[in-house]
């Protein structure tokens, strides 16, 4: 992973979201709780990024994350919506599927589209209403293409967007 292609995803949610705190996961709902955490606005979204396999190496110094889950954690903070319903927060289900039409399908520049593979809702956070939304995406890591430090040479990998089930 590279801070180009968090920041790549960061700015793609706040262009539709522009209010969106968008930070890189580390637990933040659960050390919250415990007060061993900083304060941190809401609604947010905590981008995880989980590699669960090898990463291939296509020669050259390029390597590919395939797959890639781009796991984004997604919090909304609402005791009180004034509609009657105390404790229905029901904001996060609009704020989850608005991230979720404005990442399906989309691509960085070094990755193939994002499909949303998983989505559940996390119940043990108190006052927070918490969705997990899992993206499979596929990323070309080429920042350590030969000759290191040397000449640019084109990318020896291309990306099919292309996806069967």
């Amino acid at each position: 992973m590279n801070t180009t292609f968090f920041t790549e995803i960061q700015t793609q949610l706040n262009t539709v979201l522009p209010n969106l705190y968008i930070r890189l996961f580390n637990s933040q709902f659960d050390t919250i709780e415990e007060g061993e955490n900083y304060a941190f606005p809401f609604p947010c979204c905590f981008i995880e990024f989980v590699n669960d396999e090898h990463i291939k190496m296509l020669g050259n110094g390029v390597q590919l994350y395939d797959p890639l889950i781009v796991r984004l954690h997604i919090g909304s903070l609402e005791y009180d919506s004034m509609d009657g319903n105390l404790d229905q927060n029901l904001n996060i289900l609009s704020l989850k599927d608005t991230i979720y039409t404005t990442i399906q399908k989309w691509k960085s520049t070094k990755s193939s589209i994002f499909i949303r593979t998983n989505e559940i809702m996390h119940t043990q956070h108190d006052q927070v209403s918490v969705f997990i939304q899992d993206y499979k995406t596929t990323l070309v890591d080429d920042s350590m293409r030969e000759p290191v430090g040397g000449i640019t040479v084109n990318t020896i990998a291309t990306l099919d967007d292309t996806v069967t089930y």
